[in-house]
């Protein structure tokens, strides 16, 4: 992001046209994604790429080029990123900072402070990648291949097809999930078919559009849907229900065979303790008052 900062920065006072950049960063994942144009992984690095290389498209730039500082040498940005504890306004900063790196020639600094509209642009963003858990966007990521279903005329996000087309590609969607394709083989139950459903119509609404599941200025599930979901509930297995257990039962175990001489007992009784407390979570687990 602050060499997203960076760059917008550079273009306010600099024309770029046709012109080779160079940026200094003590962050080696961004020099690599910024070198590359490229993250793998890294979702919302992807975003910050992609707004990048359309700001250098729009100014016809030459390709980034980005060059490593050790973090220890990078004192500037150090000082930048710290001149909240001492500098109360920003003339404050930019007096210090001018103190700490004088230019030659007498030249001054300048205080740059892009539009709000700008900064609010690229931080919103930021703000809703951040706001998807790493587990929920595996499984939008996941789910995401239902597009391997779809002819090579249609994309994803069901462009150019009426409601009833769009509602014909989710049924079927919905039918291999229910039956394992985008899983382990086997059939799963409703709350997992609810819950890719749940994943597609998120990634189609996050990218502006409107929820393909839903009856327009509606959050119901057309019809057909909710009919399919209905069947797809006569089929699920019974659910098992499974109590947790409580840690009062492995300190029993413990203090009632402690002073056991079998080492058979002894056996058992380290085996539940390392299975308790360091293969399972133990807040997944009940803590009971005294007196329960």
């Amino acid at each position: 992001m602050g060499l997203l900062f960076h760059w917008l920065v550079l273009k306010k006072f600099t024309d770029l046209a046709h012109s080779h950049v160079a940026i200094w960063c003590d962050n080696t994942p961004t020099v690599a994604w910024a070198t590359k144009l490229l993250a793998a992984k890294a979702v919302l690095a992807v975003q910050l790429l992609r707004m990048l290389a359309l700001r250098m498209i729009l100014c016809c730039s030459s390709p980034l080029t980005m060059l490593h500082v050790p973090g220890n040498l990078n004192c500037m940005a150090d000082f930048a990123s710290q001149s909240f504890i001492q500098c109360m306004s920003s003339q404050d900063f930019l007096t210090e900072f001018h103190n700490h790196f004088k230019l030659p020639r007498n030249a001054c600094w300048l205080l740059c402070q892009l539009p709000s509209m700008t900064t609010g642009c690229v931080l919103a963003n930021k703000d809703i990648k951040s706001g998807v858990v790493a587990s929920i966007h595996k499984m939008h990521v996941h789910y995401w291949h239902w597009c391997q279903l779809l002819p090579t005329s249609v994309d994803p996000y069901l462009h150019g097809l009426d409601q009833s087309e769009q509602l014909c590609f989710l049924h079927v969607f919905a039918q291999q999930t229910q039956e394992g394709t985008f899983g382990q083989g086997w059939q799963v139950q409703t709350g997992s078919i609810q819950a890719a459903l749940g994943a597609i119509s998120k990634t189609i609404k996050l990218d502006g559009l409107p929820n393909p599941l839903h009856k327009a200025g509606t959050t119901n599930y057309h019809a057909t849907l909710m009919m399919q979901m209905e069947s797809y509930k006569w089929e699920d297995l019974a659910m098992i229900k499974q109590l947790t257990v409580p840690v009062d039962v492995p300190k029993y175990i413990y203090h009632t065979t402690r002073k056991a001489v079998d080492c058979r007992i002894k056996t058992i009784r380290e085996m539940i303790l390392i299975a308790f407390y360091f293969l399972l979570r133990v807040r997944e687990y009940t803590h009971h008052r005294q007196g329960q």
